[in-house]
């Protein structure tokens, strides 16, 4: 009994961690890099327009922009594992990964072309938390 105690405090720790590392004020600058990338309606421009321009930025550029979508791979694999708390996970970051998710899904799918593993898990971690479904990739 107290080893699930222990490993059921362990993964609430774990995911207060994320909750803080997502919430921090440094790390808001990071949130407006990823929204601004991929809000396509607010750049008036296509997905591919986008994706072009994306890939003529300078790489710290690039790698700021994608801090928040690789902050969400790496809750998802740690979530898909079992090592994250499930309902505090979901409550706090479920409908923000979501949202991310839908307006990110142009880039997604790009990166997905050359390798079809791109942000796995955190797709697996929607359909696990039942906010995606496999049938509304297409």
């Amino acid at each position: 009994m107290q080893v699930l105690q222990a490993r059921s405090a362990v993964r609430e720790t774990l995911t207060y961690n994320f909750t803080h590392r997502f919430s921090h004020p440094d790390f808001l600058l990071y949130h407006q890099r990823t929204s601004d990338l991929f809000n396509l309606a607010a750049q008036g421009k296509s997905a591919e327009e986008r994706w072009m321009e994306f890939n003529t930025w300078k790489v710290e550029d690039q790698m700021a922009a994608l801090l928040l979508p690789n902050l969400f791979e790496e809750m998802g694999g740690m979530y898909n594992e079992g090592l994250l708390h499930k309902r505090i996970a979901k409550e706090f970051f479920g409908h923000t990964a979501r949202d991310f998710w839908d307006v990110g899904w142009w880039l997604i799918s790009r990166y997905r072309k050359s390798d079809p593993t791109y942000y796995r898990q955190w797709q697996s971690m929607l359909e696990d938390m039942e906010l995606l479904s496999a049938d509304e990739l297409d």
